[in-house]
């Protein structure tokens, strides 16, 4: 759960905020299945916050403060990794969470999600796909994502092509996920190649039939 601490000493001292002053950056990359999420909440209720791993978190600039003013009045750090462990301790009505205060952009803190989640084996492909996106959408080359990520180009083009799933569609995948019926990259991308108007169905079909990616191909086809 969270970071191992031998990470978390890598990254600086521990320190008490507020739950308040906290909030989640505004694109992370991880989807938690609900069986896996009610596990942490009963682990939440019955430890106290000393024994819950500590949250990464960063301090955000004074432009960023004022501009999550309206949703988070009282925001001054964004969390980098633990949004789950966050969101559970608002529920637990948990007053103050332990985080290491790592000095970085928000950029700098969407990458280290990134390859957090990805160490874990815990990346959404379809989240994979929106930060890959977000990246090449600021001038980043196909050969410059490779680098940063380290994957291959021919894989950063597989990856952006999962754009072309229309916003219905994208919604399915992340509750599917959610919901403990994951869509692969592979499925993914046989959904993109559909015209948008039947995608939301053949994401359906996936998760609801168990199809492989050679069955949904056929099933795209016809």
């Amino acid at each position: 759960m969270g970071l191992k601490m031998a990470e978390i000493e890598k990254e600086g001292r521990i320190e008490l905020i507020p739950i308040e002053q906290l909030k989640p950056l505004p694109m992370h990359f991880t989807v938690i299945g609900r069986e896996e999420e009610d596990m942490l909440r009963e682990d939440m209720k019955t430890n106290d916050l000393n024994s819950i791993d500590p949250l990464l978190v960063r301090r955000m600039t004074p432009e960023e403060v004022e501009e999550a003013k309206e949703k988070y009045p009282y925001a001054k750090y964004e969390i980098i990794d633990g949004h789950t462990r966050w969101e559970i301790a608002k529920l637990l009505k948990w007053s103050e969470m332990r985080a290491v205060v790592k000095e970085c952009s928000r950029d700098e803190a969407y990458i280290l999600n990134y390859k957090r989640n990805k160490e874990r084996g815990k990346v959404d492909p379809m989240l994979e796909a929106m930060c890959f996106n977000y990246f090449h959408q600021k001038g980043l080359t196909a050969t410059q994502l490779a680098e940063m990520f380290r994957v291959s180009e021919r894989r950063v083009w597989q990856i952006l092509k999962r754009m072309k799933v229309e916003k219905e569609a994208r919604k399915k995948i992340l509750q599917k996920a959610f919901t403990g019926k994951p869509l692969s990259g592979k499925h993914i991308e046989v959904v993109a190649a559909l015209p948008e108007d039947k995608q939301p169905k053949l994401v359906e079909a996936i998760a609801e039939k168990g199809l492989s990616v050679k069955e949904a191909r056929k099933v795209a086809k016809a």
